[in-house]
């Protein structure tokens, strides 16, 4: 049995956003719901702020964190790959000094 999945940004499903799609629905249904004090019969609880972010943020760091080492692991890839290739890696490098500025810290010559 296969679990549907929703699909993030990029078109694969992902369970990690599925349940954090979920946790936020769930929040979002308890904010509205707690707007009246019962529904047929049934109590619903105050909406506590502390209570939903403490569901709710494990989720989405599951989420957000899954995503960060993703990407980390996909640049570090094409960054060994490049090496490997003998072409540039995606590491930054300094700019080279203008010729003024050498000229301006050299003495005045007389």
């Amino acid at each position: 049995m296969k679990f549907p999945l929703f699909k993030q940004s990029d078109g694969k499903p992902s369970a990690s956003f599925t349940m954090m799609m979920i946790g936020f629905i769930i929040c979002s249904l308890w904010l509205l719901a707690s707007v009246v004090e019962s529904i047929a019969g049934i109590p619903i609880r105050e909406f506590n702020a502390a209570e939903a972010m403490a569901y709710f943020t494990p989720l989405a760091m599951l989420y957000f964190g899954r995503r960060w080492t993703a990407e980390m692991g996909q640049n570090a890839a094409n960054s060994l790959i490049a090496a490997v290739k003998g072409g540039e890696t995606n590491s930054v490098t300094p700019p080279a000094p203008d010729d003024e500025s050498e000229e301006s810290e050299k003495p005045a010559e007389k």
